[in-house]
């Protein structure tokens, strides 16, 4: 079974998401209680045996992250220079952490186990239209 296939919605549960989204509750973690409703999809670098969206029990983290690198190159938001580099895609959109290399984060307030797109008050960075074909389910951003 394709480990992402288990992060995907139903209409209803993506209707109910929403619909909890209106509230916009915060957690003592910071963690959005809308995050909790649909399993914290955008904690993509965090291990699934602590509550995240990485499946350690199927992969490694540079396997995961490298796997994620595809599908943003894929849908444009990064891209790989003749010389390895990963750079910015068409998207035009920085990222806030390489999560291959934890340290490189950009600012202190970053979280590495998130998405190294998703912003922590604002979510999502990507246009909804331009995001990897996964994360367009995601109602939460």
């Amino acid at each position: 079974m394709d480990p992402a296939s288990e992060l995907e919605l139903s209409p209803e549960e993506q209707a109910a998401a929403i619909e909890e989204a209106k509230g916009e509750a915060i957690r003592k973690d910071g963690t959005p209680l809308k995050c909790l409703s649909c399993g914290g999809c955008c904690r993509i670098y965090r291990p699934s045996s602590q509550g995240g969206a990485f499946p350690d029990h199927l992969v490694s983290l540079e396997e995961h992250a490298i796997n994620w690198l595809h599908k943003f190159v894929d849908a444009g938001v990064l891209n790989i220079n003749k010389d390895g580099k990963i750079v910015t895609g068409k998207v035009g959109i920085e990222p806030l952490h390489d999560p291959l290399n934890t340290i490189s984060k950009k600012f202190d307030w970053v979280d590495v186990e998130r998405c190294q797109f998703c912003h922590p008050k604002t979510g999502c960075m990507i246009p909804r239209n331009k995001r990897p074909e996964l994360c367009r389910s995601f109602v939460c951003w």
